[in-house]
């Protein structure tokens, strides 16, 4: 007979777990079957949602540029439906709702003549532009490069460094849901109304994942990867696809733009299966501005552009933390669990071993729970040893010019179409210190990547012949620069930052007295 000692588990042995226990209600549950009762004065119309939230188990969301959550609302309901608390709250004629998740997602019916609003026998695409910004619910800070996406389609776009986003909603879209992602973060489902064309705010709130929930399986980070990178045939895209992206690189020196590179791309994306495949691209629109005021003679070509961002495509072309001897050159462990795109996550961190004396990365790994497949990944170079590697990033440089790399940072992130994975977003950032001989004081350069895939259509790869590929030593095509947004046209971008945007106006206005003078 074995003697049982109870004891409390350890924080450690809680974060191993792979079950979640279930907390959410049934997705069939009807509306009408679930009653609540409500009574307030005066009180604001989100704090009365919270009440409800309480009580059902949903949130709730809606258009905020029809109804304000702020305005005050007095309501005295005893054991009603949650369809009929809704239709008192919202006090809006023609009210439907969707379940999502744990989500009740409200908007006004609407019918598709109603949405389409042209000409019937027109059969060309038309798009609706819609713009937004994206913020913590209680700090108010903005969300940078976060993920939005129509629902129920292959669109999407990313936020900026300021947290705003604009995105082109097709129109043949009956009742159009932009959903938001952002690692820690529950899953926000914004309903679009074409009654209005202010900005949407989006707050979203963080999902703290209580180690209670968890229960246990791999207790080796190591394992957990090798399965992940053993299931890559089978979560990823199996076909080559065709793909449109928006890529757009800074030069920033000392703080001020000096090279802004931009285009929308189409991409000939190979299977995940096929990892000897080519993948080629094209620029279908670009343009290039450069800072007359800030060219100096320190010259130096560091290795970048579009075919860099796809290389970033860590699932696609594993670096070394991701190759089958990952762990001789890397120690691994569980460091959280979280919440992204309505899944749990485990993140696991990985930092190379001391022994070890090549510059190698560090970061962390974003692991969906379910399908074990890697969403997303923060990683960098070691910065202590980065100072040494200025060959690993500049191709060539000026005589008597001292480069010294800084930081070098990188994020990758999936999308889930299909019960398939593919490539979503890419970002990387790189800071040099660059001093010219016989000069004390050093200038700071910051190379800034961006790159959101936009649509996909997978298995159905466009032709593009090796004449028109995008080469990786390709400058995106210098155009008469000016900062108009309908530049672009139905292309999805990434919006410009505010700064960005006054940098562009300035450097223009620049351009624009130099020709006037000559």
């Amino acid at each position: 007979m074995i003697k049982s000692t109870k004891r409390r588990p350890t924080a450690v042995e809680l974060l191993l777990i792979l079950l979640l226990v279930p907390l959410t209600p049934s997705h069939s549950q009807n509306l009408d079957s679930i009653t609540v009762s409500l009574k307030s004065t005066n009180k604001p119309l989100y704090e009365v949602l919270d009440d409800l939230t309480e009580q059902c188990g949903y949130f709730f969301t809606f258009d905020s540029r029809l109804i304000d959550s702020r305005q005050s609302i007095s309501i005295n309901l005893k054991d009603v439906p949650v369809s009929e608390a809704i239709d008192t709250l919202f006090r809006i004629p023609g009210l439907t709702s969707r379940i999502i998740n744990r989500n009740i997602v409200i908007f006004p019916q609407r019918t598709r003549q109603s949405v389409i609003n042209k000409d019937s026998t027109e059969k060309s695409l038309q798009f609706l532009r819609v713009g937004g910004n994206i913020t913590d619910l209680k700090s108010g800070k903005p969300l940078a490069f976060a993920t939005i996406a129509i629902m129920d389609t292959y669109y999407g776009t990313i936020s900026n460094e300021d947290g705003s986003f604009t995105i082109q909603v097709p129109d043949t879209l009956k009742q159009p849901i932009l959903v938001s992602s952002y690692i820690g973060y529950k899953n926000h489902y914004t309903p679009i109304s074409i009654e209005s064309d202010e900005d949407v705010e989006i707050l979203m709130s963080r999902n703290m994942i209580s180690l209670q929930e968890v229960i246990i399986r791999y207790q080796d980070p190591a394992s957990l990867l090798r399965e992940t990178m053993r299931r890559v045939d089978q979560n990823y895209l199996d076909k080559p696809s065709g793909m449109h992206a928006y890529y757009r690189e800074r030069v920033n020196k000392d703080d001020k733009t000096m090279v802004l590179s931009e285009a929308a791309v189409e991409i000939a994306k190979a299977a995940y299966t096929s990892s000897m495949a080519t993948e080629r691209s094209r620029i279908l629109k670009g343009r290039k501005i450069t800072n007359i005021e800030l060219q100096d003679t320190v010259v130096f070509k560091i290795r970048s552009g579009l075919s860099t961002m796809l290389q970033l495509d860590i699932v696609k072309n594993p670096p070394g933390f991701l190759l089958v001897d990952f762990i001789a050159a890397y120690n691994l462990h569980f460091s959280d669990v979280v919440s992204f795109k309505d899944k749990l996550v485990y993140v696991i961190a990985f930092r190379q071993k001391e022994s070890i004396d090549e510059t190698l990365f560090r970061g962390n790994l974003y692991i969906d729970r379910e399908t074990l497949a890697l969403i997303a990944a923060d990683f960098e170079y070691d910065p202590v040893r980065l100072g040494r590697e200025e060959r690993m990033f500049v191709n060539r440089k000026s005589r008597g010019v001292k480069i010294r790399p800084l930081s070098a940072r990188y994020h990758v992130e999936y999308k889930q179409s299909d019960s398939r994975f593919h490539l979503s977003q890419v970002q990387g950032k790189v800071i040099f210190k660059v001093r010219k001989k016989r000069q004390w004081i050093a200038s700071k350069y910051e190379i800034s990547l961006e790159m959101v895939i936009t649509h996909t259509d997978p298995g159905n790869p466009p032709h593009i012949s090796y004449s028109e590929q995008l080469k990786p030593s390709t400058i995106l095509a210098e155009q008469q620069f000016e900062y108009d947004p309908e530049f672009w046209g139905d292309y999805n971008t990434i919006k410009p930052e505010a700064s960005l945007t006054e940098a562009l106006k300035n450097i223009e206005d620049s351009m624009l007295e130099i020709s006037v003078t000559e």
